[in-house]
């Protein structure tokens, strides 16, 4: 079982709980890592080292790095192209009203 509200856990829950590991928030290189492993990932990604500094630059945590970069992927593939850092905008703009 995963949460983002760990303090909103009913009671029962927490006594039945035999470990809670807790992960700090992302710096800016950890966040750079993530996006920089998806995109590996991402069939023929076209993304600077610049530009990965301005994704990085944005506080998401590592799952909703995942999805933007698998939405972006999907925005990419419907033209027969690899992800552009124009896609990662788009997905930004849309999905998280976030101009970068």
């Amino acid at each position: 079982m995963t949460t983002n509200r760990e303090t909103v856990i009913d009671k029962a829950v927490k006594s039945r709980t035999h470990l809670t590991i807790n992960y700090p928030e992302l710096d800016h290189e950890s966040r750079r890592k993530i996006w920089g492993n998806f995109l590996a990932r991402a069939l023929d990604s076209a993304v600077s080292d610049e530009e990965l500094d301005r994704v990085a630059a944005v506080d998401v945590d590592g799952r909703r790095i995942r999805n933007l970069v698998k939405t972006a992927g999907i925005l990419a593939s419907q033209e027969g192209r690899g992800v552009t850092f124009e896609d990662i905008k788009e997905v930004f703009r849309v999905t998280q009203m976030i101009e970068i």
